[in-house]
Order: structure tokens, then sequence, then C-alpha cells
């Protein structure tokens, strides 16, 4: 099982879950797909950690190639492009074979230093890896209560923010040639909040009963914050 080669907290969060991700997360702002695009050679892409697509369906609707790489049978089911179940660890692909990569909203769940060797063995010479993460802007208050509630959730698992892949990038064979943020909001209501808390891995691996509990804890957090709970404008950097 490829399954079992992946963190605990993803493979049974994104199994139970997919449903909720598909559902509750947002998709990513138009330019900065462009931008990034602008930046990969060649027109196949393998996307390392696709997931249920977020980030598929924008390439695809730009034109480009996409070969998907997920471990998650539930997530990968899915995509609706070519998918390939494979960790990004032990990528099933020749020395010198990918034209490009990208990694969105996936690579702190891999073994950074391991997927970055592996990555570099199957580009092209010259090829390019794209890293993209959507990240909730702490900058905003609510966001930072919100943050302090999933890192009491959190445990051991791995985090976009925690600086395990910047140490592993400047460590390998890769030098960063360009980066930029894009500050947007994705506008939900209350229960929109509630399902995006649900979607964190950690989060819809547990029990129901505690899940429950969770979103008492969110509703409260809102609320507390003073923020109009059939309005909200839930803050984002990419």
């Amino acid at each position: 099982m490829v399954e079992a080669r992946v963190h605990e907290a993803a493979r049974a969060g994104y199994a139970a879950g997919a449903e909720t991700y598909a559902r509750a997360r947002p998709s990513y702002p138009g330019a900065a797909v462009d931008w990034l695009l602008a930046g990969l050679d060649g027109g196949t892409i393998v996307e390392i950690g696709a997931g249920t697509g977020k980030f598929t369906v924008e390439l695809v609707a730009r034109g480009r190639r996409v070969i998907a790489v997920e471990p998650v049978e539930e997530m990968r089911a899915r995509l609706q492009v070519e998918t390939v179940a494979a960790t990004a660890e032990e990528l099933p692909f020749r020395d010198g074979s990918v034209e490009a990569v990208v990694a969105s909203q996936s690579l702190h769940w891999t073994d950074v230093d391991r997927a970055l060797a592996e990555i570099d063995r199957v580009l092209a010479p010259g090829g390019t890896l794209g890293l993209v993460w959507n990240l909730r802007d702490v900058d905003v208050p609510w966001q930072r209560d919100l943050d302090d509630l999933l890192a009491r959730l959190r445990g051991g698992a791995p985090h976009s923010r925690d600086g395990r892949w910047e140490r592993a990038a400047a460590a390998s064979p890769f030098e960063i040639v360009a980066r930029d943020a894009w500050r947007w909001t994705f506008d939900t209501d209350l229960d929109g909040v509630v399902a995006r808390v649900r979607s964190v891995s950690y989060v819809a691996a547990r029990p129901e009963d505690e899940q429950l509990r969770i979103d008492d804890e969110v509703r409260a957090l809102v609320v507390r914050n003073g923020v109009d709970p059939a309005r909200i404008a839930f803050p984002y950097v990419t």
C-alpha cells in the first residue's frame, strides 16, 4: 500500500475527509497560478501531492498536461487527469525525464530532503520546481485565534510554516530563483469556516464526537471576534 508510507495524519485524515477537502478548500488566485506557470518549462507538469485537484484544475485550464502524483486513494479518485499512486520520496519516473514539477499545498508532508533529492533526480537538466501554498493570513486577529486552536490540535503533524521545507531547500541542489505572495480572501459563512477546519487532516482523522466539539470551538471563536457569521471573508496569503 502506498498509503503506508504517508504520514498517519495525512493518510487517515485525507482518506476520511476527501469530500470535505474538495468542498471546503478554496482554489488559488489566478494571478499566482499565471506567475508560477510563467516560470515552468515544458508542456507537461508532474504535480506532487495533487490531493483532490484544487491546483490541478487551474493548470489544466491553462492548457498544461498534468500527471498527478497522489498517494491517498480517496483523494486520487477525485482527480480528472492521469494519476500515479506514489509519494514524492519514490517517484516512478526515469532520471531526467520530467520537464517541470509542482507541489501545491503538499511538500511539508514529505521527508523534504528525500523528496527534493528525488525531484532533482527526475527533472531534466535545467528543469524547474514550483512550490505553492495557500496560508491562512494570521495578521488577521480571528485567524490568530484559529491558529492557536489548530496548534493545540496538531500534535506532531508537519505543517506549512514549520520551516522544514526552507531548511531542506537551502541544503539541496535547488536554487530559489523567484518568489512572490498574494493576499486575498475567500468569501464564505460560519458553516464554511467550520467545514474548512474539518478539512484539516488531523481534525478529519478524529472521531466524530471530537470533531463536533471542535466545531463548537470554531463557532465560539468567530462570534467572540465579532465576525459576521453570515458573511465571512476568510483571509489567505498565497
